[in-house]
């Protein structure tokens, strides 16, 4: 058993040399990063750059307001474009009703009368066969 273990012994230093046990590695220093220090403003720097940023939103909304306007100017003009056009419509359409209405009304007074003659033909028609079976 011991010329077993002989045997084995270096086998097992062999796999372990092998797998990385029992070595050292050396450590090598990181590469060094340098960077510059964040830039702090001044409250004159900030103060230059609050009011820059100020007038820039004025004028933003200045040409937003002027933006605005133009579309409702354009909308008001529209509206009284559609108005306008609509009246006239309006109007050529009640002209046409009118037209159609006094054609009709020429037509059914003819009709009026002719269905008083036939209705009084039939009441005729019905007296005199009434006095002839009496």
């Amino acid at each position: 058993m011991v010329g077993g273990a002989v045997f084995l012994a270096p086998l097992i230093a062999l796999a372990g040399n092998w797998m990385g046990i029992g070595k050292r590695r050396e450590i090598t220093p990181q590469p060094l990063m340098v960077q510059a220090a964040a830039k702090y403003m001044d409250r004159d720097e900030y103060k230059e750059i609050a009011a820059a940023c100020a007038m820039e939103r004025r004028q933003a909304f200045a040409s937003a307001k002027q933006d605005r306007e133009a579309v409702e100017r354009q909308i008001d003009h529209l509206a009284t474009t559609i108005r306008v056009e609509l009246k006239e419509h309006n109007a050529h359409a009640e002209e046409r009703a009118n037209e159609l209405h006094g054609r009709i009304t020429a037509f059914v007074g003819p009709l009026d009368a002719l269905r008083a003659r036939v209705d009084d033909h039939i009441h005729d028609s019905r007296a005199h066969v009434k006095g002839n079976h009496s």
